[in-house]
């Protein structure tokens, strides 16, 4: 994916627990799979230049393929 590289849960939940300013999380529901996305709106910024993260949120079932959530870090 360009501009983001996947990481493990572990390194998002390190990025998200330890980022420098508030993050603001939005789940977008009507895309397949759900996308979560957290968002750092300092200084003004707007969607899609405020996302820092991003996650498919998928639960291993048959529907995804067996596929669990891939995580996203934004690449600086």
């Amino acid at each position: 994916m360009k501009g983001y590289k996947q990481v493990t849960k572990e390194e998002f939940e390190d990025f998200r627990d330890n980022y420098g300013s508030k993050l603001v999380a939005d789940v977008a529901g009507m895309c397949e799979p759900p996308l979560l996305t957290l968002n750092d709106v300092s200084d003004g910024k707007k969607w899609p230049e405020s996302i820092v993260a991003k996650a498919y949120l998928m639960d291993g079932s048959d529907y995804y393929g067996g596929k669990t959530t891939e995580y996203f870090l934004k690449e600086a």
